[in-house]
């Protein structure tokens, strides 16, 4: 079946092999535990098929029952608007590894500025993108588009192929699963 979130674009931070016609593309919450979880897995994987595949972290905050992941989210957005791609995923694994080495779902109450500031980004320019109402939509448009894409929890991580008519669901995996697993369902699209 067809992929029914929003095509892979601009405004995606693409890590890995941009021009592969293989993308995994997760949705993810900072404040959920199985996203905590599932992280080390994805940045293994990240390392793993870096010169094969496109990996993409989209934003998909459950706002009613975690009150702190749409502004987590918005901090990772900002990492990227403020630092490009390359600090993009250095904030994703700074937030979610400080949550790991902490057992903890939590950041501190300055946590998202502590990250920040240990990835060296601008401070201002961070603050500034935090406060912006376009960050917030941004956001709110990741959720949606989540939803368009069928994403019911976090994490959802899609295994696309890229045809003429768009993206090809190869795989969708609920939840943190083990690495065999999705290294198994990334290998499958592989052998298309």
């Amino acid at each position: 079946s067809l992929f029914k979130g929003k095509p892979i674009d601009a405004t995606d931070y693409v890590e890995g092999n941009a021009n592969s016609k293989i993308y995994v593309v997760e949705y993810s919450d900072p404040e959920c535990p199985y996203c905590v979880q599932l992280h080390p897995t994805m940045k293994l994987l990240r390392s793993e098929y870096a010169g094969k595949i496109a990996f993409v972290y989209r934003h998909f905050p459950l706002t009613q029952i975690h009150p702190h992941a749409f502004d987590e989210s918005k901090a990772i957005l900002c990492a990227g608007n403020v630092g490009g791609k390359e600090k993009f995923y250095e904030y994703v694994d700074a937030l979610y590894g400080y949550k790991i080495t902490n057992k903890t779902t939590q950041l501190t109450t300055t946590g998202k500025e502590d990250i920040a500031r240990n990835i060296a980004l601008d401070k201002a320019t961070f603050t500034t993108c935090m406060n912006d109402q376009k960050t917030s939509d941004f956001i709110t448009a990741s959720i949606n588009d989540g939803s368009a894409a069928g994403v019911q929890g976090t994490p959802s991580t899609f295994v696309l192929i890229k045809n003429r008519k768009g993206y090809e669901v190869v795989s969708v995996i609920d939840g943190a699963r083990p690495y065999d697993y999705i290294k198994a369902a990334i290998d499958q699209a592989l052998s298309k």
